[in-house]
Order: structure tokens, then C-alpha cells, then sequence
């Protein structure tokens, strides 16, 4: 629980909150078939039935992409032009409904994909064909709502499927929802209309079909939350024992996963206001990217006993 009363980010220390010390593992852990040919696989989306999209690496040889669904690999046959992998997940985000339906960053001066189920088609952000600029997607949906910006100058879209390209501004769009709420550097609009304008000291970087934002500000000192409707929003401390905390995925039941500056990953559970930590055994968790509705994490991870060997993790919360 949250202790003391609930304060505005303005002008506010943070408000201490719980940080759960459970015994031994909190997850239990599936791994991900490696694709012959290859050494390494890479994570890259989850959908809420527990399907994963991942690279398959293997040296210099183009990453290969696949759909796991827990028991069997689909590969992916991108077309000719365009490369997505491990590389273009680093500066961006690939998508995966729960229809099958996906979006696919890539990273080579093409435009990300849209996969209907059936073929590829690009989506044509301005300036993504410019060496050097990397409009990627940023964030997408439930029902693929895409919003892409650019490493340079920030400059932001929104797309949704069988729609137009609506162009934000120069404000580095981070998030969308199902509604079509963006978040950015502004706060939140509908289109390039702010309905919410964000305060100061940090920047929205995460939305949930509820309405929930959760962001930090650079420092990452505190967690930055907004509740959909209240007036300011909250600023809560990071995990016991630690002095930084970073979003790095947030799901529709309002749990997060946080990253801290001294590596450990935890679940943030807005209901509770708390803390627990991620935790699996037999394998060392290089990050986790997603948190889907069902609580289920996709993750990256290596044998205790071989630091060198990466493959794709899906954990799910043990009873």
C-alpha cells in the first residue's frame, strides 16, 4: 500500500511506497527453441495469448525473424528490401496482436511494416527513406495503433490501420492507446490536439487503454504516474535499495516493469502501489521488454553457467 496521502508531482518529494521481498523465484520460465543455423535469439514482442516474435542471429548472416507460440516457430518472410532484427529493436518497438496481425521496425532507411495477416505493406512515415534521420515505432496498442518519431528532431506520426499518416509535431511520441491517446513531451492528444499538457520535470512515456501514464524524469529518481482525470499527478520513490527507477513496459491491468541503474527488474503494481522483484532461477535476466495483460513477461536471458549465449525467455508469475 501506499503510505501517506497522495501528493502532486509539483514541487513534491516522492511518496514512499512498498517494495515486496518474496522468497526464491517469483516467475517460472519457458524458453524460446533456437532455429537451426542459428546461436542466439533476440525478443522483440509479445501478444496477450502468449505468441512471441523474435530474431534468430547467427554471426553476420541477417537476422531471421520467427513466431513462437509456445510450442512450435513460424518464420517470418519480410520483404526483400527491408531487414528487422535485434538491431532495429534497440531503437524501436515491433508489435504483435493478438490476430497475428504485427508491425515490424526495420532499420535500414525502409519504412516500418504493416502485416495484415496476409502480406506486407509499408508504412510510409515521412522521412524514413532519410539516411541517417531513423523514423522507427515507438509504441503500438492492442489494436495496433502505431506512433513513430525520429532519432532526429523528434518529429512524430500516428497511423492506425487502413487510415492516413497524422503528423504530432516535433514531439518525440512515445506511447498510444486503443482510444488514440499519444503521449509525449506535450502530455497527451488526440491527434496533434493536446488535451492534457505535461508537467514539468518530465516527460509521459507509457499509456494503458485505462488512461494510466507512468513516465521518470531524467534522473530516473522518481516514478512519474498520472491517473486518468486526476488534476497533477503522483511521484512515487523507486524500489527499496535502490535510488533510480525507469518504465520499461506497461500492460492494460496497470502493472509495469521498471528497470534500476544497479540491473534488478521489478514489477510495479499500481493497485497496490508496490514493488516486487523479477526473479527466475537457473538463468540471469539481461532485461525484460514486455509485460503482457495476462502478467506474462518476455525477456532476455542467459544460462548462469554461459554469459554468452542469448536466448528469448517468457515468464510467467508463479501461484
Amino acid at each position: 500500500m501506499l503510505l501517506g496521502l497522495l501528493a502532486s508531482s509539483a514541487g513534491a518529494a516522492p511518496l514512499p511506497t512498498t517494495t515486496l521481498t518474496p522468497k526464491g523465484a517469483t516467475y517460472s520460465v519457458q524458453v524460446a527453441p533456437v532455429p537451426p543455423g542459428y546461436t542466439q535469439t533476440f525478443p522483440l514482442a509479445l501478444n496477450n495469448k502468449g505468441a512471441v516474435l523474435l530474431a534468430a542471429v547467427q554471426g553476420k548472416t541477417p537476422d531471421a525473424l520467427f513466431v513462437w507460440s509456445g510450442a512450435a516457430l513460424k518464420p517470418v518472410t519480410l520483404p526483400a528490401a527491408a531487414r528487422g532484427g535485434e538491431v532495429s529493436s534497440s531503437a524501436g518497438r515491433h508489435c504483435l496482436a493478438d490476430d497475428g496481425r504485427m508491425v515490424i521496425n526495420t532499420f535500414n532507411d525502409t519504412p516500418p511494416l504493416y502485416y495484415d495477416g496476409k502480406t506486407f505493406s509499408p508504412i510510409a512515415f515521412p522521412g524514413t527513406g532519410t539516411h541517417g534521420l531513423f523514423v522507427g515505432v515507438r509504441g503500438c496498442s492492442s489494436n495496433l495503433n502505431v506512433v513513430a518519431s525520429a532519432q532526429t528532431g523528434g518529429a512524430s506520426y500516428l497511423w492506425k490501420p487502413g487510415g492516413k499518416i497524422i503528423p504530432l509535431g516535433q514531439v518525440y511520441a512515445t506511447a498510444v492507446n486503443a482510444a488514440g491517446d499519444v503521449v509525449s513531451k506535450n502530455g497527451v492528444s488526440q491527434g496533434a490536439k493536446v488535451t492534457r499538457a505535461a508537467e514539468k520535470g518530465w516527460t509521459p512515456e507509457f499509456i494503458n487503454d485505462a488512461g494510466l501514464i507512468l513516465g521518470s524524469d531524467d534522473d530516473g529518481a522518481a516514478l512519474h504516474v498520472w491517473e486518468a482525470g486526476a488534476g497533477r499527478g503522483l511521484l512515487l520513490s523507486p524500489p527499496r535499495g535502490s535510488d533510480t527507477v525507469f518504465v520499461n513496459s506497461l500492460n492494460n491491468r496497470g502493472q509495469a516493469v521498471v528497470n534500476t541503474l544497479d540491473t534488478n527488474i521489478f514489477l510495479y503494481d499500481h493497485a497496490a502501489r508496490s514493488y516486487a522483484p523479477i526473479r527466475v532461477d537457473g538463468w540471469s535476466l539481461s532485461y525484460v521488454s514486455v509485460i503482457n495483460d495476462q502478467g506474462w513477461l518476455l525477456a532476455s536471458g542467459h544460462p548462469l553457467n554461459d554469459d554468452r549465449t542469448s536466448r528469448v525467455l517468457l515468464l510467467k508469475p508463479k501461484k
